[in-house]
């Protein structure tokens, strides 16, 4: 596998990343309106286990530590929270400002990233292993679908 096929896994996984962190502010604000606050965060917590699978496949460090942060947060329990806001929207807000920082880094980065932190065939194992979880996670018949179908 070429260097700029690892480059187009990884350029993927990063844009499926950001297509959930999408799904879930909008979940977020329908959890913050919505009587059915039980249903909407057993979404909200699928889309985040998603994304730490995304992180896992990735390998990149600093999503996993977001996810850690994120974790840690919701065994500390209460924390300080603006009034009318709930701890659980607090966490979800932060995990997403700080995915998407990190996202937006490792993009301005890809073309510098040292490619031997995880090699282009262990990372296309790692994917094709993965495949079943990520082609459910992307919409049937959506570009990433089809690229992650090919890989």
């Amino acid at each position: 596998m070429s260097r700029l096929r690892q480059q187009d896994i990884v350029v993927e996984l990063i844009e499926l990343c950001v297509d959930i962190m999408d799904e879930l502010r909008q979940q977020l604000v329908y959890f913050r309106a919505s009587v059915y606050k039980d249903e909407t965060a057993n979404v909200i917590r699928r889309k985040v286990e998603q994304l730490r699978l995304l992180a896992t496949i990735v390998g990149d460090d600093g999503m996993k530590e977001a996810l850690r942060d994120h974790d840690a947060m919701a065994v500390a329990g209460a924390m300080q929270v603006a009034p009318g806001e709930c701890t659980f929207s607090t966490r979800i807000t932060r995990l997403l400002q700080s995915l998407s920082q990190q996202c937006e880094s490792m993009r301005s980065q890809l073309s510098q990233r040292d490619n031997r932190a995880l090699g282009a065939t262990e990372l296309a194992r790692t994917v094709q292993h993965h495949r079943r979880e990520l082609l459910a996670i992307c919409r049937h018949g959506s570009r990433q679908w089809a690229f992650f179908q090919s890989v």
